[in-house]
């Protein structure tokens, strides 16, 4: 099997199929409780939702672990990059950039030339910065499902 590689986590296989690569990382470094991992950040910042690179709430400087609706937010993130054809926060090259612009509050694409109004709607929906405002695990599936669907 011939992979190659366009972006960190995201991967083409030899019969053109995404895979994506090291969420489960993540979340198994979070869960561990692990003190060897406490200087690891699971993840790609640029794909990150804002409130994990928010300050703790707490003063003993609780990490922020993973969530669903984290992960819905990145969801979000890799169908406008594969529709639109750039990464978030492009044109930022370094990752404290892309930090400071998530906690300014900017949004993670400026433009979405050529993206279809249905999936961009749904697909800024997975960018809201309101957690609660984010589609569900079962509705991601059920968009997907019925885009692949049309098919």
């Amino acid at each position: 099997m011939t992979i190659s590689c366009i972006q960190t986590n995201i991967l083409i296989n030899s019969d053109d199929r995404l895979c994506l690569a090291d969420f489960g990382l993540s979340m198994i470094l979070a869960e561990s409780g692990n003190p060897t991992f406490n200087s690891c950040h699971g993840g790609n910042v640029r794909w990150m939702a804002p409130e994990m690179v928010a300050l703790p709430d707490s003063e003993q400087g609780e990490p922020t672990k993973p969530t669903m609706p984290g992960d819905v937010y990145s969801h979000g993130c890799i169908t406008l990059q594969l529709l639109c054809g750039q990464q978030p926060y492009h044109p930022l090259v370094h990752a404290f950039h892309v930090m400071a612009a998530m906690l300014q509050g900017r949004q993670p694409f400026r433009q979405l030339i050529g993206v279809d109004e249905g999936h961009k709607q749904y697909s800024l929906k997975c960018l809201s910065t309101d957690l609660r405002a984010r589609p569900k695990v079962q509705e991601v599936v059920a968009f997907i499902e019925a885009e692949l669907r049309k098919f």
